[in-house]
């Protein structure tokens, strides 16, 4: 199937006219979003919002993504070996490996939900939260007020507090007072595999 196939199986019509929706020209590996933007700052592409997402004309996305090189696609072996290896070695590592620039690398990850410590055993406080059956405030006072220890990491545009469960422990032999707060279902949950939050964030990104 040629890129004019794949683009027109992508698009839906609108008030007469075929568009593609600008999340799945990124999606498929057909350029970048640094590319879109700019294309956009030049007045290539004029997007049209549809059902609150950004579609591109259909007859646009083919002249533009025709006239240029083509883009070489993630295939499912490669997208699978980046969601095991992101985060545990460094980026260039990856990027020689699978052959690819590092910032290709960065682009796919984030198309794909990965972050830098997704496969590590450590849990943003989101996370902690959710498995423990707090309140977010909760963690976070643990953080500040009871010297959580904890690291801070910033993905994208985005700053993450990460906590190791073995420092968690330690806090609550430290307080056990914050540990008999814990409903049943949190303290069940931290008698398991805390480190099993790895395998809920694989299962996660794979079911979307």
């Amino acid at each position: 199937m040629t890129t004019v196939d794949h683009l027109r199986a992508l698009s839906r019509e609108f008030n007469g006219e075929r568009y593609i929706r600008q999340q799945d020209v990124v999606r498929m590996g057909f350029c970048s979003i640094s590319t879109i933007y700019a294309w956009r700052r030049r007045g290539l592409i004029s997007p049209v919002m549809i059902d609150g997402r950004l579609h591109w004309p259909l007859i646009q996305a083919v002249t533009l993504l025709t006239a240029r090189a083509p883009r070489r696609q993630w295939t499912q072996q490669e997208s699978d070996l980046l969601l095991e290896l992101y985060g545990t070695m460094p980026v260039p590592e990856i990027a020689r490996q699978l052959n690819r620039k590092p910032k290709n690398i960065h682009e796919h990850a984030r198309i794909l939900g990965v972050r830098e410590f997704s496969n590590t055993g450590r849990l943003t406080t989101g996370e902690l939260a959710r498995c423990l059956g707090v309140h977010l405030k909760t963690v976070w006072r643990w953080c500040t007020s009871y010297r959580l220890r904890h690291q801070r990491l910033r993905s994208g545009p985005k700053t993450f507090r990460l906590i190791d469960p073995a420092d968690l422990s330690a806090l609550f032999k430290r307080m056990p007072r914050c540990y008999s707060g814990l409903p049943d279902s949190g303290k069940r949950w931290l008698a398991s595999h805390p480190s099993s939050i790895i395998d809920h964030r694989r299962f996660a990104r794979r079911a979307a």
